[in-house]
């Protein structure tokens, strides 16, 4: 009775433990998907091999439900019969990955085979922002932060990842802009309609930008004359008697020569002290800007620039 018994547990327990051999792949529209991860429900897990190819051992069962998930694209997830060949095909994340990114190699690359984490903020994310900055517009990514540093005339200027500005290199279409101060004023009086695109890189870039690079490097790229209208102009009113206008114009010079100029003006002259302590609640300021470039086609698909940009601007504030 008890040798029985013992043979009867140990039948019990294979059949608890019986396991199949699942087999599928993983694609796109232009074949395997190498490294991709394959998950079951029950945990389970395989990585694919360079053809997208994955073998998973899995509990008996007719069917399995699977997460397969590889950089760059949509997450998918759906059943399946364990007795077919299983073949998903994943769609890319197309937004982030055609961004063509300068800063972290200094050449042209997407965000899909550069070496260096880039993130990017695009002109529609800047547009869509309400904001008089682009300082204020790009504190909306991860780990890049605004942070106010004088409470009497309203100064802001960017942290990335908790380093004060500083250490944090801003350049405008590749050119640093060499001041301790880069990072207060050199995000101001550019209108968003202008920006094509901005690159953040967060952590140290030293090596390829010198020692102001510390905390990251953000790079300021503005639209081509030739991809913006001949004409456009905006502004905005708040309710803090805040006005802001952009011009922007871009006249055809010739076939090979390309030209933009816009201007920028900001001013805030309310006075608000609403606790009644005799210093202003909102600083007070007047800003101008004007920034231009002129871009020249060269021979062997080659090009040539140069810009100019005017900054002036006042702020008060304190005892009224």
């Amino acid at each position: 009775m008890r040798v029985f018994f013992f043979l009867l547990c140990c039948s019990f327990g294979i059949s608890l433990n019986a396991q199949q051999s699942v087999r599928g792949q993983v694609t796109d529209a232009d074949g395997g998907i190498p490294f991709a991860h394959v998950v079951a429900q029950s945990g389970e897990m395989s990585v694919c091999d360079e053809e997208g190819k994955f073998v998973l051992q899995i509990p008996d069962g007719s069917t399995i439900k699977l997460a397969v998930s590889a950089m760059g694209y949509v997450t998918f997830q759906g059943t399946f019969d364990t007795s077919e060949f299983i073949r998903v095909s994943l769609e890319k994340v197309m937004f982030a990955l055609d961004e063509v990114v300068v800063t972290g190699t200094m050449r042209e690359m997407s965000i899909l085979q550069s070496p260096v984490k880039t993130e990017v903020a695009t002109a529609a994310l800047l547009e869509a922002i309400p904001s008089y900055s682009v300082i204020e517009s790009i504190s909306m990514v991860n780990g890049v932060q605004e942070v106010v540093s004088c409470g009497v005339c309203g100064t802001n200027d960017i942290h990335i990842n908790g380093m004060e500005g500083a250490y944090t290199l801003v350049l405008i279409d590749g050119m640093p802009i060499m001041s301790s101060l880069a990072s207060v004023y050199g995000f101001n009086g550019i209108p968003t309609s202008l920006i094509k695109q901005v690159e953040i890189v967060k952590g140290p870039s030293s090596t390829l930008y010198g020692t102001e690079a510390v905390g990251g490097v953000i790079n300021i790229i503005t639209k081509k004359p030739q991809d913006i209208s001949r004409l456009a102009f905006g502004a905005s009113y708040s309710t803090h008697d805040e006005f802001n206008a952009d011009i922007l114009a871009a006249p055809q010079l010739g076939d090979k020569i390309n030209f933009l100029i816009s201007g920028n003006l900001f001013r805030n002259e309310k006075r608000l002290d609403d606790n009644g302590d005799n210093f202003t609640d909102i600083p007070l300021s007047e800003r101008y800007s004007i920034f231009s470039k002129l871009s020249f086609d060269r021979p062997q698909d080659r090009k040539a620039s140069i810009a100019f940009r005017y900054y002036d601007e006042e702020r008060w504030g304190g005892v009224m």
